[in-house]
């Protein structure tokens, strides 16, 4: 079985770099883009990764246009119908999507993952933003799918019962199952899930972090920095020692991976950021390297 507390060393993992299908960018430009920097770990959203490899596409909008109907003249009947005919599209582009799932071989995967560890951005976290809705068949597909590219961990976003009720699918594919908090999770149910028996982690996601929300950020990593998978930095955060991890808060990345590297946890977690080049500096990089490594 996979211990989460070991997926960084046995990765040689140190910093990451978060890739998400937002810019709509296919997988092809963020790699020729990307080469060079000299990533330990790419978080990848799971939507890129099924585009590489075919998924179905909607036959028509499954979204309605952001503007209201009846401002251009529709009838109340005739706009209810336009919603309608956008929810039939999604339903049935969801249910494509579900049968492909079931059915594709990811094994061609395994290739596109070597391709970017041979240009130095290795997978190390695919991310699935809701898999504790996904069907048992569908999150049987997430794990092999991130087993074929070369992670070892797969995200997704906080459920209370997720932990426990998903960890017997993270010990069958040997993968570690990572739950990312949002604005609304509290420390509390944050340690319930570092506290889980089995391959299950905390991903903190400190863009969401607040002080008035969720209190002081670092003594929760202090506390359970075993049991942190990786951590997302804050939007334009960069590595020096005066860098804090959140707003109103005076911790700062370098007391993080302090933490980090004291506990006897093998290896720090991953840091992800989403793409600041200046987080990339040879200088920022160095320091990381030399304040995240592990105590002898």
């Amino acid at each position: 079985m996979l211990d989460p507390r070991r997926v960084g060393s046995e990765r040689s993992v140190r910093l990451g770099l978060r890739i998400t299908p937002d810019t709509g960018r296919p997988l092809s430009a963020w790699l020729d883009d990307l080469r060079g920097q000299q990533v330990d770990a790419i978080d990848v959203d799971i939507r890129l990764l099924e585009e590489a490899i075919r998924a179905p596409q909607p036959a028509m909008p499954i979204e309605p246009p952001p503007v209201d109907g009846l401002a251009f003249g529709l009838l109340e009947l005739e706009e209810e119908v336009l919603h309608d005919s956008y929810a039939l599209a999604a339903a049935t582009h969801r249910s494509q999507v579900q049968q492909w799932r079931t059915h594709v071989d990811v094994a061609p995967l395994g290739a596109l993952g070597r391709d970017w560890s041979s240009a130095g951005l290795p997978f190390g976290i695919v991310t699935v933003p809701d898999l504790a809705h996904w069907s048992a068949e569908e999150q049987d597909y997430a794990c092999r799918l991130a087993v074929a590219i070369g992670a070892r961990i797969v995200a997704t976003g906080f459920s209370a019962a997720g932990p426990h009720r998903l960890a017997p699918l993270a010990r069958r594919h040997d993968v570690c199952l990572s739950f990312v908090n949002d604005a609304t999770t509290s420390v509390t149910e944050l340690a319930r899930v570092a506290a889980e028996d089995g391959p299950v982690a905390v991903a903190l996601d400190l863009r969401v972090w607040t002080r008035r929300g969720q209190g002081p950020v670092l003594p929760f990593i202090e506390a359970h920095a075993g049991r942190i998978s990786h951590v997302h930095l804050p939007e334009g955060a960069h590595i020096d020692k005066t860098s804090v991890l959140i707003e109103d808060d005076d911790a700062t990345v370098a007391d993080m991976l302090d933490a980090f590297r004291r506990r006897a946890s093998p290896a720090p977690a991953v840091v992800v950021t989403d793409g600041d080049r200046q987080f990339f500096t040879a200088s920022s990089r160095t320091f990381f390297v030399s304040a995240s490594s592990t105590t002898p």
